[in-house]
């Protein structure tokens, strides 16, 4: 199990200073009970530190480990897709996740297409989208600062070499802006996760219509819209349909 240093745990955790080492020994607590193979209290001492608010890729992680042992594969399945969105760069946070949708488990649609699709993916998930924007926002602060001076110089020797600059910056603010908003969107688009077996997805929001297709448990949708009770899910590529929107959890 994965051991949060306790400085990163402090910055991390927003809750009063006094209530830190309270959280970092309900973690650790839930890693002991863990390894001794004691699941559900593993959760138990796991959920108590999320009711605090703390939001914290590793504590999502060990809590989708703890759940998936204890043979709650829908709940494992979401507390892993909520750690990749806060460390999309953790090997395995992300091994999990590809291991889940591989496994069967998951429907078989939901694996990533290969080729471009797989190139886009990579970019979106070298970093988190605070990361994206902060590395964008030095190539616009250097693009400004090289053309304010490109504008004043006089020098064309050195006229050349920050012409060459405000090129090199454009185009990192072109690849760097992609990156975010890939990643951006991803961090916050309306995701969820099937909890429950036996789902049916409908041709519409109601008992009496058609079945299309049947999720099985854990499986990530994405929800396009929800009313009367009911939530339009779509599992890329394409496949589409309304499902009881008790059965899902958001991520």
């Amino acid at each position: 199990m994965k051991r949060i240093y306790l400085l990163l745990m402090l910055m991390t955790f927003s809750v009063p200073a006094f209530a830190d080492d309270a959280l970092v020994a309900l973690y650790e607590q839930g890693n002991d009970a863990y390894n001794r193979g004691e699941f559900q209290k593993a959760i138990s001492l796991y959920e108590q530190a999320l009711a605090t608010g703390v939001r914290n890729s590793n504590l999502y992680y060990n809590l989708g480990n703890a759940y998936y042992r204890a043979g709650d594969t829908g709940r494992a399945s979401l507390n892993w897709h909520r750690a990749e969105r806060l460390n999309p760069r953790d090997p395995d946070v992300r091994a999990n996740v590809e291991l889940i949708e591989r496994s069967g488990e998951i429907s078989p649609s939901l694996k990533e297409k290969q080729g471009f699709n797989e190139f886009l993916r990579r970019i979106r998930d070298s970093g988190s989208a605070k990361q994206w924007g902060m590395v964008l926002s030095v190539f616009i602060w250097a693009f400004w600062l090289s053309l304010s001076i490109f504008i004043i110089i006089s020098n064309q020797s050195l006229r050349k070499i920050f012409l060459g600059l405000i090129i090199f910056f454009i185009i990192g603010i072109l690849l760097t802006g992609t990156g975010f908003g890939f990643r951006f969107r991803f961090e916050n688009e309306p995701a969820g996760v099937v909890m429950t077996s036996g789902v049916q997805a409908k041709s519409g929001p109601g008992d009496n219509f058609p079945v299309l297709f049947e999720p099985v448990v854990g499986t990530k949708v994405l929800i396009r819209e929800c009313r009367s009770g009911y939530c339009q899910i779509e599992i890329p590529p394409g496949m589409v349909g309304w499902v009881d929107g008790k059965v899902l959890e958001r991520i």
